[in-house]
This record gives structure tokens, sequence and C-alpha cells, in this order.
């Protein structure tokens, strides 16, 4: 069996910048970029060798997969500064080949990449390592991913599904308009812990009540983390201040102290009197690790569970049967969590991260 393999090495490196994308950062040679991390551990997650790997040369898959014992043909050799072109370059190559499946790393950017190459020809299996995340063609973390590939190798344990691909649309940056564009769908590989609806906004959603409950039950003397997404930026307005819709606010006292925190910003204010104040994902329903990855690791075990304060539209709620996590898997997590749906309503959901 063939399976074509490469990693976008920008995809999420706007991070390290405080940015809401990925797109022009050029990776410094001096640190191994975010999404090859993800591409490393999701390789060394995989327990099977038993098929062929169709890579790019070099850092958008050769390197990453080298020496872990795969049976690798090198098709294309990107630029030293990859950029989309390469993304496409390769699939062309790749589709050529003739694959199976086709594996990559990389976020809503490079998934649009893919489809405009593969159309609905080949199966797909996203690793997660984007910045804002609204596709819907994406495992639950790398090792969910490799969970997915060694089902799809085996023939059982998975099943084929039409996924959506959409990203922020680029104008946004320039004219602070908020809109999701669509870029068609591809054929994804998921299992029973798959999410596969559209991460849509619920624009008409009512969150009125619980934005009145959350302004009044503020304490004037703690630190407020408001986190991204229309619904959170609903409390920042409702305070007088209209701030950066994909950034994280910090807040005290009623006002803003920091806005669009980086997370060494947010790391310094953190503490387990900190409340942070999130929503989730769209219609993917993460609360955790996507779209907000400036919550790192270090910032939620300062501030703990106990302090997230989750806030939802009914009518989200009810559309969700848990909460996604891409997290550290060696931290500990509740299960279930409160979610704040109207003036003091709350209603516990269940929290899930890939286990095998």
């Amino acid at each position: 069996m063939k399976v074509a393999f490469f990693v976008n090495p920008t995809a999420g490196a706007g991070l390290l910048y405080n940015l809401k994308d990925s797109a022009g950062v050029k990776v410094s040679r001096s640190e191994i970029p975010y999404s090859v991390k993800r591409a490393e551990n999701f390789l060394r997650s995989l327990k099977t060798r038993n098929f062929a790997m169709l890579v790019p040369a070099g850092i958008m898959g050769e390197d990453v997969a080298s020496g872990k014992g795969f049976n690798q043909k090198k098709i294309f050799t990107p630029k030293e500064i990859t950029d989309s072109l390469d993304t496409r370059t390769f699939l062309e190559a790749a589709m050529k080949e003739s694959p199976d499946l086709v594996v990559f790393c990389g976020g809503d950017g490079t998934a649009a990449d893919t489809a405009a190459v593969i159309d609905m020809k080949v199966p797909v299996i996203g690793i997660p390592a984007g910045m804002k995340m609204y596709s819907s063609v994406f495992a639950l973390d790398e090792r969910h991913a490799a969970f997915l590939l060694e089902a799809f190798l085996r023939g059982d344990g998975y099943r084929i599904v039409n996924g959506e691909v959409a990203d922020l649309d680029r104008k946004y940056f320039e004219t602070g308009i908020y809109q999701i564009n669509s870029y068609g769908e591809m054929r994804v590989v998921i299992d029973s812990m798959s999410s596969t609806q559209s991460k849509s906004e619920y624009p008409e959603d009512d969150v009125e009540g619980a934005v009145d409950y959350i302004v009044n039950s503020m304490d004037r003397d703690k630190f407020y983390f408001v986190g991204p997404g229309s619904t959170c930026k609903k409390v920042t307005e409702r305070l007088g201040f209209h701030t950066e819709r994909l950034g994280f606010d910090i807040m005290r006292d009623g006002r803003i102290v920091v806005s669009d925190a980086p997370e060494a910003e947010l790391y310094e204010y953190s503490s387990p009197e900190t409340t942070l104040i999130l929503s989730p994902v769209g219609g993917l329903g993460f609360l955790l690790g996507r779209g907000n990855r400036q919550i790192s690791a270090r910032v939620l075990n300062r501030i703990g569970f106990d302090n997230i304060l989750v806030i939802a539209g009914e009518g989200k709620l009810n559309s969700l049967k848990r909460l996604a996590l891409d997290i550290d898997p060696e931290m500990q997590i509740p299960g279930f969590i409160r979610v704040l749906f109207g003036y003091g309503y709350f209603r516990l959901v269940p929290l899930v991260r890939f286990e095998e």
C-alpha cells in the first residue's frame, strides 16, 4: 500500500510571533518547527512500517521520516523556504504514483492546497498543526492520526466520509470582517472518536443571558482571560471594548490590561485565581488546542480546569455530545466540565481526548 506523506513546516509557526496565520512566516533553522514536531510524534506513534511512503525531500518529509524504518521514496525536492506551491507540486507528483492515502501535517491552508490537487480521488488523514483550524478533515491529534492510519492499513475500524475544507477569509486581516470560506471537501478517514461536523459559527445563537451572568459575577480583584471567537468577545463588547477577534484579552476590574495577549503574557498573569473564559470552536466542539493555542500547557497548569468558564449558546450546546481537547497527553483532565448557556444555567459536558 502506498501512502503519500508530507509536512508543511510553516504551519503553526505564527504562534511564535503572536500572529493569527502562518502564511509567509519564515521558519528559523535554529528551532524545530511545531508542525515537524507533531509529524515526528505521529511517525513515532505508528506501530507498523508495512507500507510504502511517498515523501518530498528535506524538512517536508524525508528528514522527518529518516531513521525510523520506513520504506521511503523521494519524489519531489522543494525550495529551501517552502510555500504552498511546493505542497501542490509534491501532491501532483504523488498522484502520478497512484497512492492509496494522503497524510499531511498542517493547517487549513495546507488542507485547501491538498484539496485543490487531489480533489476527491484519494482519502486523507490530516495531522492538526495550524493556527485557526476550521476544517473538519483533521484527526484529534497526531496519536489519533497514527491510530487512523493503522486502521486504514488493516482494513477495519474506520470509515470514510466527506469532510469540509474551510479557512478564514484572508481579507479579515485587512478589513476585520470575519468570514469562513469553504474550499470544497475531501474524503476523510475517521473512526468513532473523530469530529466530522463543519466548524461553522452559530451567529444567531442567543448568549446574552450567559454574557450578563459573567459580567455581573466578575470579581474586580481577579484577572480574566477572555478567549477568541464571537461568543467570548460579547463579554468584552458588553464592557465597551472591541478587540481582536482571534486573540486573548486579559481583563481586571472591568478594564483591558492586555489586548491580544501572547502566550508569554498569559503565563505571566496566570494563577489559580485567574478565570479563563472559552467557547467551543464551532461545530467541531474543540475546547482547547484549536484556535486558542496561546493557552499552552504551562498556562493551563497554572490556571487549572476548575477555573475554566465555558460559554456557549444553547443551540450550539445541544449539537455537541462532548468537548474535545488537543493538549499535552500527560496532562490530567476531568471527565466533565460545566458549560454556561444562560443566566446562571449550566450543563455538564464530557471532556475527551484521544486515548487508545
